[in-house]
């Protein structure tokens, strides 16, 4: 790791300490600021096309495939439904996990769906078939992510253990050396 000038390195950064006292200005400052109250009596206008109301708890995670056909939802109802979005109708409902499902998503040719939850149990389904073809129970699952040209699905656990896998042949790697959790991950490639 590099060592920094914290001199040179944190010179544009602006240090605010906050108080339980506001100081005059702050409260003038906030004194033009208008703040919009909804009312019990105000309607909001629903501009959606369609409303998909399967889940019993909040919705953590969705996706959608490419040519947006179907939707996928997993919620902290334990639960990841595949559903149509025209229709609404669920396709499939993908069960067995123990937490709240906080990362789905389809993998690049949509034939693939990974769900994951809290407690680290991931699964794999077979979109055309509806079936389960795939599990593995680890660590708190921080992230969950597929390859974006390939069948290799990665993810982040709680304890900064990152695992990828080649789902289809089986094959896992696993890094240990992250010391820290990783909230989340982006993959850049060139195409």
């Amino acid at each position: 790791m590099d060592d920094f000038d914290e001199s040179e390195d944190f010179q544009d950064v602006e240090v605010i300490y906050l108080d339980d006292q506001v100081d005059d200005e702050a409260e003038d400052a906030l004194e033009d600021v208008n703040f919009i109250q909804e009312t019990e009596d105000e309607e909001v206008e629903d501009l959606s096309k369609l409303t998909f109301s399967k889940h019993t708890k909040s919705v953590f995670s969705s996706d959608l495939t490419k040519d947006g056909q179907l939707a996928v939802t997993g919620g902290e109802d334990d639960n990841a439904f595949v559903w149509s979005t025209t229709s609404g109708e669920i396709i499939f409902e993908c069960t067995g996990h123990k937490d709240s499902v906080t990362a789905v998503g389809f993998n690049s040719d949509n034939q693939l769906l990974a769900t994951g939850d809290m407690a680290g149990m991931i699964q794999v389904w077979n979109v055309k078939d509806h079936k389960l073809i795939w599990c593995y129970e680890g660590d708190d699952m921080e992230w969950l992510i597929w390859h974006p040209l390939t069948n290799i699905l990665i993810s982040g656990s709680h304890s900064g253990d990152v695992y990828i896998w080649q789902v289809l042949q089986g094959n896992c790697k696993m890094g240990n050396d992250y010391y820290s959790v990783m909230r989340m991950v982006k993959l850049n490639y060139g195409i």
